[in-house]
């Protein structure tokens, strides 16, 4: 069994997806580690998000004028990328989090510390 836990991979990436590469059995791979996922972002316009994330007459006429599917792939990624406007995340008040973490997920922190021998004190903060 291995395990990785978010510290790890966030405090020391690189040495982290050494040990899963080598538990994996796998060669070692140059891989861009300097990555920023699930940036919190909003449309800059609704119509424009609706017109390429919903099923409308538009997008069935691109089909048939567009036939690559790759290509209309990449087209729509690049109206929702232009059309997103990032946002600044809220953050709970320390005490919030507390109540959060003792009501929904004290008692299976407690039982992954048993299971894997670790202190996970940190996640309680």
């Amino acid at each position: 069994m291995f395990i990785v836990f978010e510290e790890g991979f966030i405090y020391n990436r690189q040495a982290t997806i050494n040990n899963i590469e080598n538990f994996l059995g796998v060669s070692h791979e140059e891989l861009n580690i300097e990555v920023h996922s699930n940036e919190a972002g909003e449309a800059k316009n609704t119509a424009m998000r609706d017109l390429v994330r919903k099923p409308n007459f538009a997008k069935q006429l691109l089909k048939i004028i567009l036939p690559s599917k790759k290509f209309r792939q990449n087209l729509r990624k690049s109206f929702i990328k232009k059309n997103m406007k990032k946002v600044a995340a809220s953050k709970l008040a320390k005490e919030e989090k507390i109540e959060i973490i003792n009501k929904y997920f004290l008692e299976d922190i407690k039982l992954t510390e048993q299971l894997t021998g670790k202190s996970l004190s940190n996640w309680l903060k």
